[in-house]
């Protein structure tokens, strides 16, 4: 492959030489005349820090330079490039080892010999600002996270390589009777990847301890709490490699790897305490999902939640999710996971690229990096087919969530504008809508949004839109909409 690679690469650059001279110019190649690398200087500088090679080479005097990058990607294949700049300069964001040969070139052909140099890169650059953002707050608010005790698989294991919840995975308040709920941890940024993890037992003073583990004692035949302090250690965000449970080959994941001896809220196995590497497998600005992999194994599952602990039963309760919208009443199943039709995204009025936007399982989840002031500064649409009738009656729910407090969310549901085939607007029908009511948000608490018995004010519905609008909201928000169902109330 490195030879065809080659071949083509010299053929090109013959065509390319051969093409500046004239016929009067150039009477055919002097083998004599080829270059050699004799003599030749090669400049390099490799930056371990940014995954970064640069090389150059002088005095070139009619030659021309061929570099050629090779290496093979995480699944063993031959990856290349090549560049004909005199100095050459690429950032690798993999891990890996790469080679970089030059060859020098002339109206008569390329060298035969090369100059080389092998780098190896141990660690893969990634831009953590995602992470770290959703990660670590502020030192004046830090982010403060807890075991999610009302999730489901809050905590579980399974086997090595997996997500770490089939063989067995909690259920809500599954642990309650021992010291784990009241654990809380802190991420406090001390540069671009990495800085200080705090861990804090709570008020009983315990952390939760599997039976397999010796460093507390041995011989316990269940799980236990065990009297600890506040700790202090610190943590890195680093890309590595794993094999999927039942694969042949790995994939490159993102980790969380906390200093030696470092308590969790559940210590599952003395290599946690002594390496606590923690595999991300998502995270919100108030959900982290992580897995505990001791490979060849067990996997071990946790979900962390920065949303402030309320009591399970609260003297006045809100509204309550009663409805399924995996239910084939709901009108608007078959639309799960569509594309917005469109963003206006203006702070200030004056229109910003599109915020970042992402659907799984349910649930839509938009990240507004900018702050809004006014309402109608942040609008994302959905169009949908479905069609509305003046004379029937619907009900409407979703639920909502910011992970910062937001002054009002607006939801409305109405008739679609008409357009033509570039699609210009050509009739309006936005006063044709069931509701457009605005809600306030409390920051990381579910809001219940539920509108029933609603009509039409004007006429039937040729097709209906779903527009939220996020106006007002604070600067690196994340918002979320799930569980949305449309249904029509029968007669």
């Amino acid at each position: 492959m490195k030879k065809i690679f080659l071949n083509m690469a010299f053929a090109l650059m013959a065509v390319l030489m051969l093409g500046a001279c004239s016929a009067e110019e150039f009477s055919g190649a002097d083998k004599s005349q080829i270059p050699t690398m004799e003599g030749v200087n090669v400049d390099w500088q490799v930056d371990e820090e940014t995954n970064t090679v640069t090389a150059s080479v002088s005095d070139l005097k009619g030659k021309y330079p061929l570099w050629y990058i090779y290496w093979n990607n995480a699944k063993g294949e031959k990856q290349s490039i090549y560049s004909t700049l005199p100095t050459f300069s690429k950032q690798f964001v993999s891990a890996g080892t790469y080679t970089i040969s030059l060859r020098l070139g002339n109206r008569n052909g390329f060298s035969s010999d090369e100059v080389s140099k092998t780098v190896t890169f141990t660690k893969s650059q990634v831009d953590w600002s995602a992470v770290t953002s959703k990660l670590c707050g502020t030192a004046e608010k830090p982010k403060v996270w807890r075991i999610d005790r009302k999730a489901a698989g809050h905590l579980g294991c399974g086997p090595s390589g997996s997500a770490g919840t089939a063989w067995w995975s909690a259920v809500a308040n599954d642990k309650k009777d021992f010291g784990v709920y009241d654990d809380r941890i802190i991420f406090t940024m001390g540069g671009e990847t990495g800085g200080r993890y705090s861990y804090n037992p709570g008020e009983d003073g315990k952390m939760y301890v599997n039976k397999g583990t010796t460093i507390w004692g041995t011989g316990a035949a269940e799980d236990f709490d065990t009297d600890v302090q506040k700790n202090e250690t610190s943590f890195s965000l680093e890309s590595d490699f794993y094999t999927p449970e039942g694969a042949n080959e790995e994939v490159q994941a993102n980790y969380i790897v906390l200093g030696a001896q470092s308590y969790f809220p559940y210590i599952s196995d003395d290599s946690q305490y002594n390496n606590g590497k923690y595999r991300i497998e998502s995270i919100t600005a108030t959900k982290l999902e992580l897995v505990f992999d001791v490979p060849g194994a067990i996997a071990w599952h946790f979900i962390l939640t920065s949303t402030e602990d309320k009591p399970d039963n609260p003297d006045a309760p809100g509204a309550i999710v009663d409805w399924d919208y995996n239910s084939e009443n709901n009108l608007w199943k078959p639309f799960m996971g569509i594309e917005p039709a469109s963003f206006f995204y203006a702070p200030g009025w004056a229109q910003i690229d599109n915020p970042k936007f992402t659907y799984k399982d349910g649930l839509y989840t938009v990240e507004l990096p900018a702050a809004t002031s006014d309402q109608w500064q942040s609008q994302m649409a959905f169009e949908t087919d479905l069609t509305a009738s003046l004379s029937d009656t619907y009900n409407f729910y979703c639920v909502l969530n910011s992970s910062e407090d937001h002054p009002g969310v607006t939801v409305k549901l109405t008739e679609t504008d008409e357009k033509d085939e570039a699609g210009e607007t050509v009739k309006k029908h936005d006063d044709n809508f069931f509701f457009a009511d605005r809600v306030k948000l409390t920051a990381g608490e579910d809001y219940v949004f539920k509108k029933e018995g609603v009509v039409l004010p004007k006429n039937d519905a040729h097709a209906l839109s779903l527009v939220f609008d996020f106006g007002g909201n604070a600067a690196n928000t994340e918002i979320s909409v799930g569980k949305i169902y449309l249904e029509k109330v029968k007669k």
